[in-house]
This record gives C-alpha cells, structure tokens and sequence, in this order.
C-alpha cells in the first residue's frame, strides 16, 4: 500500500524528465505483471496515475501489457475500476486496441456486473467514433444483451451516449425484438 501511493507520488510530483525515466522503470519492473498489479487493491491505482503522465511509446508499452489480459483484468473489481481510471487518459489510437480485444468478450463483459461500469465508462467519457465497438458488438449480439438486466444497462447508455448513425443502427438491430424484449420487466426503460 505505502509503496504503491509513494509512486503515485513521485509521479505527481516529479519533473517530466525525471517521470518518463521513472514510468520506464515502472513499466520494465511491472508490466510482465500487469494483470496482478492492476486488480490489486492498492496496485490498481498506480496504472491509471501512470497513464496521465505516460509518453507516446509508454502508452503503447501500457497498452500492450494490459491487452494481454484485458478481459481478466476488466472482470474483477479493482481491475474494472483500474481501467475505468485509465482509459481516460488513452489516445484514440489506444483505444482502438483496447476495443478490438474488448468486442471479442463483448457479451460476457456487457451482463457482468462488474465489468458493465467499464463499457458505460468508455461510453460517457470517449466520443462517439471511439465507441464505435461497442455499438457494433451491442448489435450483433442485441436480443440476448438486452434480455439480461446488465446487458440492458449498457444498451440504455447506449441510447443516451450514441451519435444519429449508431442510434439508427441501434434501432434497427432492436427493431425485430421490440414485442419480445417488453416481456423483460428491465427492457420497459
């Protein structure tokens, strides 16, 4: 615990030459076991702090380390909360990867309990065009995602956070459901 908040600190407090060597350390010592460190009660604040301050090339170090066990990470509690953090701070290039590797767990991801605040994360905080892989997954699996209570709560946020495009294709996916989907008693929202 006090060894990971005096990091964070020294990363808030430190110039930038002296951070960037710092997260490079970081990143060497700790990204072989990202998916320990970000799903660690204590640990799983050190990636987001980290992620504010990181270069282009530490970004994509970041990200590849924590591609490798995403779907693990994002099924846990502090690892969900960890990644919410860190996907602020995520160019949109970063994102894309992170994306690509989420859509293929999208419907276990989306009707976990856990793991549904980081889809509704991604889609309060990113534009729309980054949310582009949510829709696509939400669409393709919609039935199933919106019959169960989790699932439902993504697709609301969906609707809320979505541009003219992804709402049309939203209502086009849901359309062949809707007398079938007002016999859920979460779907009537």
């Amino acid at each position: 615990q006090h060894s990971c908040r005096a990091l964070q600190n020294t990363l808030r407090d430190e110039n930038e030459e002296t951070r960037e060597k710092l997260i490079d350390i970081i990143l060497d010592e700790v990204g072989p076991y990202m998916k320990e460190v970000a799903t660690d009660v204590y640990g799983q604040y050190l990636i987001p702090c980290m992620a504010q301050y990181v270069t282009p090339e530490q970004e994509e170090r970041l990200v590849n380390y924590l591609v490798e066990n995403v779907i693990d990470i994002a099924l846990t509690q502090h690892g969900c909360h960890c990644l919410q953090g860190t996907i602020e701070h995520f160019t949109p290039q970063s994102m894309e990867v992170l994306g690509s590797k989420l859509e293929d767990h999208f419907f276990q991801l989306c009707t976990t309990k856990t793991s549904k605040y980081l889809l509704n994360r991604i889609l309060d905080k990113r534009v729309a065009n980054e949310c582009d892989f949510v829709y696509k997954a939400v669409n393709k699996q919609i039935y199933e995602i919106a019959t169960n209570s989790e699932g439902c709560a993504v697709i609301n946020r969906c609707i809320d956070h979505g541009d003219h495009d992804q709402m049309r294709e939203l209502v086009e996916a849901l359309r062949p459901y809707v007398t079938e989907l007002v016999k859920y008693p979460h779907t009537g929202y």
